[in-house]
């Protein structure tokens, strides 16, 4: 039960700890928590390196090939790649790294999600053409149904982010995803 409540990212109340305590040995409880804590630092580990903004780097480099820098840069249409994050906080960090290890000169991002940049200015950016997209899926809806991102002649990749946030949870976690 402990682990289970810990693999959903959401911590025991005390009833519930509690209750748990008292069914089972404490010696075995102990040695269930200990182990419990080491393989979550163990993922933890393994998941850092798995979200890192290197490999995202590396994925886009790799499908787009040799000249990745040219085809991300002369790309007029719509965005040829597009990321989708659950939150705003965590496309601005993509953002920034992704301008870093891409390394490209006059690579046009496209921020897509509702905090500080309103709806009709990320229209207007789309016009004006971008090689990468990164934003929630909130936005990117909204901007789909209005025909200001046309995914299904510009984009050729879509990387989905599966970082969990502060809450543990990840994009296909969220309530507004269950529900679509």
């Amino acid at each position: 039960y402990v682990d289970g409540m810990k693999s959903l990212g959401k911590p025991l109340t005390s009833l519930e700890l509690d209750q748990v305590k008292s069914s089972v040995s404490s010696e075995a409880f102990v040695r269930s928590e200990i182990e419990t804590y080491g393989n979550e630092i163990k993922s933890d580990k393994k998941q850092q390196q798995k979200d890192n903004v290197g490999s995202l780097a590396r994925t886009i480099k790799g499908f787009l090939g040799r000249d990745y820098n040219k085809k991300l840069v002369q790309h007029n249409k719509g965005p040829q790649i597009l990321v989708i994050t659950s939150s705003a906080n965590r496309a601005t960090n993509l953002i920034r790294g992704l301008k870093a290890k891409l390394n490209v000169v006059k690579l046009r991002i496209a921020k897509l999600f509702a905090r500080h940049i309103k709806l009709h200015q990320q229209q207007a950016f789309l016009k004006g053409g971008c090689g990468l997209a990164v934003g929630t899926p909130s936005r990117i809806q909204k901007l789909c149904d209005n025909g200001a991102l046309d995914v299904k002649h510009s984009v050729r990749l879509v990387c989905i982010d599966m970082k969990k946030d502060v809450k543990g949870l990840n994009l296909f976690m969220l309530k507004d995803i269950e529900a679509a």
